[in-house]
Protein backbone atom coordinates (compact mmCIF):
# COMPACT_ATOMS: atom_id res chain seq x y z
CA UNK A 1 0.00 0.00 0.00
CA UNK A 2 1.22 3.78 -0.99
CA UNK A 3 1.14 6.30 2.01
CA UNK A 4 2.22 9.57 2.24
CA UNK A 5 3.22 11.00 6.00
CA UNK A 6 3.78 14.47 7.05
CA UNK A 7 7.03 14.20 8.65
CA UNK A 8 7.45 15.25 12.36
CA UNK A 9 10.35 15.12 14.67
CA UNK A 10 10.19 11.41 15.18
CA UNK A 11 11.54 10.56 11.80
CA UNK A 12 14.52 12.62 11.59
CA UNK A 13 17.03 10.02 12.22
CA UNK A 14 15.81 8.15 9.26
CA UNK A 15 15.83 11.31 7.40
CA UNK A 16 19.52 12.20 8.12
CA UNK A 17 20.51 8.18 7.75
CA UNK A 18 19.03 8.54 4.24
CA UNK A 19 20.27 11.80 3.38
CA UNK A 20 23.70 10.96 4.44
CA UNK A 21 23.20 7.47 2.54
CA UNK A 22 22.02 9.17 -0.87
CA UNK A 23 24.01 11.86 -0.92
CA UNK A 24 26.95 10.65 -0.32
CA UNK A 25 27.09 8.59 -2.75
CA UNK A 26 27.04 8.41 -6.97
CA UNK A 27 26.31 10.37 -8.77
CA UNK A 28 26.42 12.96 -6.06
CA UNK A 29 29.64 11.81 -3.33
CA UNK A 30 28.73 15.17 -1.33
CA UNK A 31 30.34 12.89 1.86
CA UNK A 32 28.60 14.21 4.71
CA UNK A 33 30.85 12.69 7.27
CA UNK A 34 30.48 15.86 10.17
CA UNK A 35 27.11 15.03 11.81
CA UNK A 36 26.82 17.94 13.31
CA UNK A 37 26.72 19.72 10.05
CA UNK A 38 24.36 17.29 8.18
CA UNK A 39 22.31 18.01 11.59
CA UNK A 40 22.10 21.83 11.13
CA UNK A 41 21.49 20.43 6.91
CA UNK A 42 18.37 18.86 7.92
CA UNK A 43 17.52 21.05 10.79
CA UNK A 44 17.56 24.22 8.42
CA UNK A 45 16.02 21.98 5.31
CA UNK A 46 12.76 21.02 7.89
CA UNK A 47 12.25 22.86 10.76
CA UNK A 48 11.54 26.88 8.63
CA UNK A 49 8.45 28.33 9.83
CA UNK A 50 5.76 27.51 7.40
CA UNK A 51 7.51 24.44 5.96
CA UNK A 52 5.92 21.26 5.21
CA UNK A 53 7.89 18.13 5.28
CA UNK A 54 6.36 14.90 3.38
CA UNK A 55 8.11 11.14 3.19
CA UNK A 56 6.80 8.90 0.38
CA UNK A 57 9.61 5.35 0.10
CA UNK A 58 7.75 3.79 -3.33
CA UNK A 59 7.11 5.52 -5.94
CA UNK A 60 8.56 9.16 -6.63
CA UNK A 61 5.87 9.54 -9.38
CA UNK A 62 3.20 8.76 -6.39
CA UNK A 63 4.46 10.69 -4.21
CA UNK A 64 4.88 13.82 -5.87
CA UNK A 65 1.48 13.55 -7.23
CA UNK A 66 0.33 13.56 -3.45
CA UNK A 67 2.24 16.60 -2.39
CA UNK A 68 0.64 18.66 -5.14
CA UNK A 69 -2.80 17.04 -3.94
CA UNK A 70 -2.11 18.30 -0.51
CA UNK A 71 -0.82 21.81 -1.35
CA UNK A 72 -3.69 22.25 -3.68
CA UNK A 73 -6.20 21.93 -0.24
CA UNK A 74 -4.20 24.22 1.74
CA UNK A 75 -4.10 26.50 -1.19
CA UNK A 76 -0.33 26.47 -1.91
CA UNK A 77 -0.06 27.21 -5.50
CA UNK A 78 3.16 26.67 -6.53
CA UNK A 79 6.40 24.20 -5.58
CA UNK A 80 9.87 25.69 -5.64
CA UNK A 81 12.96 22.98 -6.20
CA UNK A 82 16.60 23.63 -6.16
CA UNK A 83 19.08 21.18 -7.22
CA UNK A 84 22.07 20.67 -9.87
CA UNK A 85 22.25 20.18 -13.54
CA UNK A 86 22.83 16.56 -14.74
CA UNK A 87 21.76 14.89 -11.96
CA UNK A 88 18.74 12.23 -11.73
CA UNK A 89 16.68 14.41 -9.99
CA UNK A 90 16.34 17.10 -13.03
CA UNK A 91 14.81 14.64 -15.66
CA UNK A 92 12.46 13.50 -12.69
CA UNK A 93 11.36 16.80 -11.98
CA UNK A 94 11.06 17.52 -15.34
CA UNK A 95 8.91 14.89 -16.14
CA UNK A 96 6.75 15.46 -13.14
CA UNK A 97 5.87 18.69 -15.04
CA UNK A 98 8.38 20.90 -13.51
CA UNK A 99 10.09 23.87 -15.62
CA UNK A 100 13.32 25.68 -15.04
CA UNK A 101 13.39 29.44 -14.30
CA UNK A 102 15.29 31.21 -16.29
CA UNK A 103 15.21 34.34 -14.60
CA UNK A 104 16.84 32.91 -11.28
CA UNK A 105 20.37 31.85 -10.66
CA UNK A 106 22.21 30.61 -7.73
CA UNK A 107 24.79 32.28 -6.76
CA UNK A 108 28.27 31.16 -4.43
CA UNK A 109 31.21 32.42 -3.34
CA UNK A 110 34.06 30.44 -2.11
CA UNK A 111 36.20 32.25 1.05
CA UNK A 112 39.52 31.80 1.21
Amino acid sequence: MCEIRKLDDSYFTQIETMFRNVFSSPPWNDGWNDPVQLHEYICDMTQRRGSLVFGFFIDGKLFMKGIEDSLKKKNISAIYLQTEHGIPACSFYRKNGFTELESCAVFLKVLE
